[in-house]
């Protein structure tokens, strides 16, 4: 941009210094896009143009016969943890979190695995899960049965005293973002383990979907300020005038991460 070009594009072969995982390779090719004096409508304008018009060979090369309709939905940061306990929601199956407010104890987050498919999950998936969710989020999450809740005497919660036979509620402590997190996990766990046993839990197809207006600061474990992504995103206009006198407050960045399939990919 120093030089006098305003924008250009390139495509760029790189290679992962990192361990391996089932959906990554060590060598990837990147698209490139720099640009000046343009703002996220813009960025989505472009990133979207292109993935429509290499998609149809995609497609033809894997076999698929699908097309994608834009402009892509967009979600908030703040919606995706409240709906789905992470920053890449799997939008393609039910069972989002809930949040009651009206039981006796404090409030807390839950959601409800539907009777056709908790007869599917037996007693052993269950601790299995809650183990993986305590070693990936250091969180306990509690099981509740619908015919537990009957011999109790029901719910203390106008929300799970809706509860109906066979189905299976999936409990926090409490309605944060980590324990809103550790929901997150279980959510997906459970999607996983149904589709292995045979249910068609995911909707055919290609979900793209936009994550945005994420933190632009969060506190590390010794409550230190620190960029949640990166130190050059830029904070969304509208909060720039804070982000000197009251950086935390500033809150959200401008960055974006456009997300086929619950796959977080960022656009930047």
């Amino acid at each position: 941009m120093v030089a006098g070009i305003d924008r250009y594009m390139q495509i760029a072969r790189c290679f992962r210094d990192e361990l391996g995982r089932p959906d990554r390779q060590p060598e990837f090719t990147q698209l490139d896009i720099e640009a000046s004096f343009v703002n996220r409508e813009d960025i989505y304008e472009v990133v979207e143009a292109a993935l429509t018009a290499t998609w149809s060979v995609v497609c033809k090369y894997n076999n698929y016969d699908e097309s994608l309709e834009t402009p892509f939905p967009r979600m908030s940061f703040d919606e995706a943890m409240q709906r789905y306990g992470t920053d890449k929601p799997d939008v393609r199956f039910e069972m989002e979190l809930e949040d009651s407010y009206d039981s006796e104890a404090s409030p807390f987050a839950f959601f409800i695995i539907p009777a056709n498919y908790s007869k599917n999950l037996s007693k052993s998936f269950f601790k299995r899960m809650l183990s993986l969710v305590k070693e990936k989020n250091n969180l306990d999450l509690s099981i509740l049965l619908y015919d537990n809740l009957k011999s109790n005497g029901g719910a203390k919660s106008m929300a799970l005293s809706h509860l109906k036979p066979g189905e299976v509620a999936v409990l926090a402590r409490g309605v944060d973002h980590p324990w809103r997190k550790a929901l997150g996990t279980a959510r997906v766990l459970v999607a996983k383990q149904l589709e292995l046993r045979g249910m068609q839990i995911y909707k055919p197809g290609f979900f793209f979907l936009w994550i945005e207006n994420f933190p632009l600061f969060s506190r590390n474990e010794n409550g230190v300020l620190v960029s949640e992504h990166h130190p050059f995103t830029a904070p969304i206009e509208s909060e720039e005038h804070i982000l000197y006198t009251n950086p935390e407050k500033s809150g959200r960045k401008s960055a974006s991460w456009l997300q086929p399939n619950a796959v977080k990919n960022n656009p930047r």
